[in-house]
Formats: structure tokens, sequence, C-alpha cells
């Protein structure tokens, strides 16, 4: 059920960030959107708050290698955060080999 909850505030974010419906806004984020939806059934689990902050899955990591950090990170907004743990969403990042430069806007959290 969580999970839903946390898919269906990436939607309405979306939905906010493209306003109008743009054909440019659609395209970019049709492929963002993909990665987004593998990251959040793969991986939630792993960044959901409230939940102890353990090894990610191989599936997990298959879905963090095939994403890029902007891309994931446009999508954890205050409403995501509500569910998701900003600080588990950049350790699995880094548990999964996906580089998160230094001073990297995730959420509310800066990469040191």
């Amino acid at each position: 059920m969580a999970n839903k909850i946390a898919m269906l505030m990436v939607v309405v974010v979306v939905a906010v960030i493209c306003g109008g419906g743009k054909r440019q806004c659609a395209l970019a984020d049709a492929a963002c959107d993909q990665q987004v939806q593998a990251l959040s059934n793969n991986c939630y689990s792993y960044v959901a708050k409230g939940t102890t902050q353990t090894t990610p899955s191989a599936a997990c990591c298959t879905a963090v290698k095939a994403t890029t950090v902007a891309c994931a990170c446009s999508y954890v907004t205050p409403i995501v955060e509500a569910f998701v743990d900003a600080n588990k969403v950049v350790y699995v990042a880094s548990y999964c080999g996906l580089a998160v430069p230094h001073g990297t806007k995730c959420g509310s959290v800066t990469v040191p």
C-alpha cells in the first residue's frame, strides 16, 4: 500500500512539474518515469521511512544502475519525503555503485 501511495505521489509531482502537458516535458520525462517506476518496484522497501537500513537486493541495484542521480533526486520532494528517507536513497545509490557527486541535493539531503 505504501508503495502505491509513493508512486501516486510521484505521478502527482510529474503532473505538477509538466503542467500543461507540453510534448517536450512528456518525452523527456518518459525515460525518467520508467526509471523511477523500476526504482519504486524494486527499492522502496530499502528507502522507506520507519524501516531499518538494510542492504539492497540485486534487483534494486539493477534498477539503481539503470537510472541517473538527477532523475531519481528530481522526484524526492517534501511530499515524497513523507514516505521515503532521502538518506537511505543516497545510501542505496552509493551501495549499488551509482556515484552521487558531492554537493548533490537530493530532497532535504545535500551529499557531503
